[in-house]
């Protein structure tokens, strides 16, 4: 039962994810400001935290301290090789951090992205679950142009999460 939520969960993320994307415009993506395909993904996360707070107001998750996500996030710049473009943490509930990035490498970066999601959200893959209600990363080349982004909620009926990359070699997890 657990897996068959979790298969609508992810065909709704992807669902809604497409319908962005194809609301964003076709071809190779601009500036995220430009398209509204970093950006679009970004309302819509904060759209679904804001709905989990009021849905589900009594979870509660670990939220390290904003010192100790500066520290993952500096030293997952420094062992990742980007350069942290913005940090902004969202506080619908608990702590919901916005993350944008700007790398030379994007392959290295998309392939190594699940281990800088891990170091920035140690609860990930814990038994605990999240450390944060939400978590949104966006990076970009080096023309300031989104080529990655994911993006998760923990809080509310319908947790979820998803993934957009400018192609399809460089969505970090797998897919289909």
């Amino acid at each position: 039962m657990r897996n068959l939520r979790t298969v609508r969960l992810a065909l709704a993320a992807s669902a809604l994810v497409a319908a962005l994307l194809a609301a964003a415009g076709s071809g190779a993506p601009s500036r995220p400001e430009a398209t509204g395909g970093g950006h679009a993904l970004a309302k819509v996360w904060i759209h679904h935290l804001r709905a989990g707070a009021r849905a589900d107001p009594d979870r509660e998750f670990s939220n390290p301290s904003r010192a100790q996500l500066k520290e993952r996030l500096a030293d997952a710049s420094r062992r990742f090789g980007f350069e942290v473009v913005r940090l902004n943490v969202l506080r619908p509930r608990q702590d919901a951090p916005l993350i944008v990035v700007r790398v030379d490498d994007r392959r290295a970066l998309a392939r190594r992205t699940g281990e800088i999601l891990r170091l920035l959200d140690p609860g990930i893959g814990s038994p605990d679950g999240r450390s944060y209600e939400g978590l949104f990363f966006e990076a970009r080349g080096p023309d300031g142009r989104a080529f990655l982004v994911t993006f998760s909620w923990w809080r509310g009926p319908r947790p979820a999460g998803g993934q957009w990359a400018s192609s399809e070699r460089l969505l970090p997890f797998a897919h289909g």
